[in-house]
């Protein structure tokens, strides 16, 4: 969880230097997207469901101009309503 605080304020700081549409900004989308997602199969695992899906929303909003990562949340957000 401490990696995606840290992805997160770099996040804003790339927001704000560089702009949404960098692909500075772009790549740290994508890292912070997979993070996510490992991060809420583990939950997934420990029956920990509410960790999980906050994680699987936050990748949701993170993955909207990247494909790969719209289909590993969408994969993983079927998991966590199997």
């Amino acid at each position: 969880m401490e990696a995606i605080e840290t992805l997160e304020e770099l996040l804003l700081i790339k927001k704000q230097e560089f702009g949404t549409n960098s692909d500075e900004f772009t790549e740290t989308c994508k890292q912070l997207c997979e993070i996510c997602n490992i991060l809420a199969v583990f939950y997934l695992k420990k029956d920990d469901v509410k960790s999980a899906l906050d994680l699987l929303k936050k990748s949701e909003v993170l993955c909207e101009n990247n494909e790969l990562g719209k289909a590993m949340t969408y994969n993983n957000l079927a998991c966590y309503y199997r």
